[in-house]
């Protein structure tokens, strides 16, 4: 069976948070879901939390990135943008990058309808 390398990073979320790299390496079926990939994901690059629970995340894949959803703190479950039935589709050849892209305190539904209706998301909201 054929598989995809994924290059799993997410930024930091404060000085402290760089101590140790985020960054990790899985290998996955090529018939991999993509809520299955972000939950492996998870896993290998677990993201931080943030005093408050309000922490904001944005999944980007591929070379060039593209939003396919959204993760919050306070959420049990991401929402996800891109309706490709296949990851291999989002990724191509080569390794994959996904990236969780840290956008703060911002109101993660306001960032999921405005990448929805194709407008420019809610600035990253300050963290304390």
């Amino acid at each position: 069976m054929h598989a995809i390398t994924f290059i799993i990073d997410r930024d930091s979320v404060c000085a402290g948070d760089d101590t140790e790299p985020h960054q990790a390496t899985v290998s996955l079926p090529a018939t991999v879901t993509l809520p299955d990939l972000i939950a492996a994901a998870r896993r290998a690059c677990p993201l931080a939390s943030i005093a408050g629970g309000q922490a904001t995340w944005l999944i980007d894949i591929g070379s060039p990135a593209r939003c396919i959803g959204v993760i919050a703190q306070q959420w049990s479950v991401p929402q996800l943008l891109a309706m490709e039935s296949s990851v291999a589709a989002l990724c191509g050849d080569g390794p994959c990058m996904l990236h969780f892209r840290y956008w703060g305190q911002s109101d993660p539904q306001a960032v999921v309808d405005a990448l929805r209706a194709g407008r420019p998301i809610p600035e990253r909201a300050a963290t304390g």
